[in-house]
Parts: C-alpha cells; structure tokens; sequence
C-alpha cells in the first residue's frame, strides 16, 4: 500500500494552502465556490450546477 500526505493551512479566511505530496496549491474562496491555483493548472470548483441539479 502506498502513502499519501495531505495537508490544508489556511493563510487568511478565504486563502489556503495545500500541501501534498504531489505539490502546493492555493485555493482562493468558500468550499463549493472557489479557484484552485496548482502546477496543473486552474481549476475553478463551482457546486451551484449540483444545487440547481437538486432543486429541479
């Protein structure tokens, strides 16, 4: 079995840090609302498609 390693320090409310073993990243906004700033690239995480998903 292989190890992982991940950890998520929050710089200030609404930036954090994550650290894995992989590489850091930044994560700027509220959980189901944010942009993901990594080596991979941009990632933007936005759950209201899933919440309309839901409604209707």
């Amino acid at each position: 079995m292989g190890w992982s390693y991940r950890k998520r320090i929050k710089v200030i409310p609404g930036v954090h840090l994550n650290i894995s073993k992989s590489g850091v990243s930044t994560t700027v906004g509220k959980r189901g609302a944010s942009v993901n700033f990594s080596s991979r690239g941009t990632r933007i995480n936005n759950n209201w498609v899933s919440l309309f998903k839901k409604l209707f």
